[in-house]
Order: C-alpha cells, then structure tokens, then sequence
C-alpha cells in the first residue's frame, strides 16, 4: 500500500515532467515553424523564400492589385519582383510596394502602346 505522502510526491514529480515535455515540445514546434512570406515583407525576403511562399504572394497581388487586367496575374508579379529583388536600391522597399509599383510601370507602358 502506499502512503498519502508517497502518493503526492509521484504526484509532484509527474507534472513536473509533464511540464519539462509541454516547454520541450513548444520549443521544437516554435524552432522549425516556417516563415510566411508576406505582402508587408521587405523585399529583401523574397529571394530567400520558398517558391510556393512567393506564387501565395503572387496570387494574393494578383487578387488585391491587377485591376481585373488577365495580363496583370501570378506570373506577371513574380517575374516583376524577381527583376526588382536584384535591384540593390529597392531592398527596403515592401514586396506590396513593388507589387503596386510593377501595376503603375504596365500601365504606364500599356498606355504608351496605345497612343500614336
């Protein structure tokens, strides 16, 4: 049989080691969670994500900047912010920034095309 003391104290050590597992299994999952690339991300992380991080972003410009343009869409933002993430003077810059500003060069240049 085992006495009232002997009990709480396997009780005590018990959630001690629930509690040393919980913190160890936190802090893996938080090590190796992966960076979300984002519209708000400077520039600068373009280059370094995954390329299904930057076709979300691409889609996710396509959604909310090509102004229902068919030639404004995933391929079009990509390749544009691909050419602006070599570009050293851009690198502070928000990948957004660089969606809008690719939107005002097409249109720009769409709109020379026009003209006469």
């Amino acid at each position: 049989m085992v006495r009232p003391d002997e009990y709480r104290l396997e009780q005590v050590a018990m959630r001690k080691w629930n509690f040393v597992a919980a913190v160890l299994a936190a802090s893996l999952v938080s090590s190796t969670a992966s960076f979300a690339l984002s519209l708000q991300d400077k520039l600068s992380a373009w280059s370094e994500a995954a390329e299904d991080e930057r076709l979300i972003v691409a889609r996710a410009l396509t959604v909310v900047a090509s102004q229902g343009l068919p030639s404004l869409n995933e391929e079009f933002f990509e390749s544009c912010i691909d050419f602006a993430s070599a570009q050293p003077e851009l690198q502070s810059k928000k990948i957004g920034e660089i969606g809008s500003m690719c939107v005002a060069m097409h249109l720009r240049f769409s709109d020379r095309k026009l003209r006469p």
